[in-house]
C-alpha cells in the first residue's frame, strides 16, 4: 500500500493543527522540542504535516507523566485550573496554620491539571465578538486576556472533541462572523453580508 503524500504547511495552519501560538511553536523549536521547518516557494517556512502529526501523538500518548510527583509543572496539553485552588483556599486571618490544618484545604494535582478540549466564545455585553478553539483547557482564553488588544468581558465554553474542533469551529465562525475573527473565510462572509444589507 502507497503512502499517503505528505504536505507542507505554513505557520498559520501549523497553530490551527496545534492549538498554540506562534511564539509557543517558536520557542518549542528554539528548544528542540518540536519537527523542523522546511522552506517552501518564496523561501517561506512550512512544516511537514506528517511530522506534526506523529509530534502530537506522541505528547498525547505522555498525558501519566504529568500526574508524577517528580514533574512539578503541568505538561505541554495541560493547563492548571487555579479557580479550584482558589475556591478551596482559606483567608489567612493573621494567625499562624499548622501544616496538618493547611493540608485540608490542599488540592490533589489530579484535581488542578485538565485538558478539556472545545470551543470558546469571548463575549462584549451581549455579542459574541471572538470565536476560537483550544485542544488544552483555558490557555488560549488566558492569552487572550493578557492581550490589551482583546476587548472583551465574558467567556463561554463548549467541549468538543479534539476531531471535530475544526469543523465545529468553522460552523460558529460562518454563523456568528464575529468581529475580532480576522482569517480570510470570515472576512469574505462578513463582507458580503455587508454587501446584502446594504442593497436597497
Amino acid at each position: 500500500m502507497r503512502k499517503p503524500v505528505d504536505r507542507l504547511v505554513p505557520m498559520v495552519e501549523v497553530t490551527r493543527m496545534t492549538g498554540m501560538t506562534a511564539a509557543e511553536v517558536t520557542r518549542l523549536i528554539a528548544a528542540g522540542h518540536f519537527p523542523p521547518s522546511w522552506y517552501g516557494a518564496g523561501r517561506a517556512k512550512r512544516w511537514s504535516v506528517a511530522a506534526i502529526g506523529e509530534w502530537m501523538a506522541q505528547r498525547e500518548a505522555q498525558p501519566e507523566r504529568a500526574l508524577s510527583p517528580s514533574h512539578p509543572r503541568a505538561p505541554t496539553g495541560y493547563c492548571v485550573n487555579e479557580a479550584a485552588l482558589v475556591r478551596q483556599a482559606p483567608e489567612h486571618g493573621g494567625r499562624f496554620m499548622s501544616a496538618d490544618r493547611l493540608r485540608a484545604f490542599a488540592v490533589p494535582v489530579a484535581d488542578l491539571l485538565h485538558s478539556h478540549s472545545g470551543i470558546y466564545f469571548l463575549w462584549k455585553g451581549d455579542r459574541i465578538v471572538y470565536v476560537g478553539q483550544t485542544r488544552a483547557g483555558y490557555h488560549r482564553i488566558a492569552l487572550h486576556m493578557a492581550n490589551s488588544a482583546m476587548d472583551f468581558d465574558a467567556v463561554g465554553f463548549v467541549r468538543c472533541a479534539r476531531e471535530d474542533l475544526d469543523k465545529v469551529e468553522r460552523e460558529y465562525l460562518d454563523r456568528l462572523l464575529p468581529d475580532l475573527n480576522a482569517d480570510p473565510i470570515t472576512n469574505m462572509l462578513r463582507r458580503r453580508r455587508a454587501a446584502r444589507s446594504a442593497k436597497p
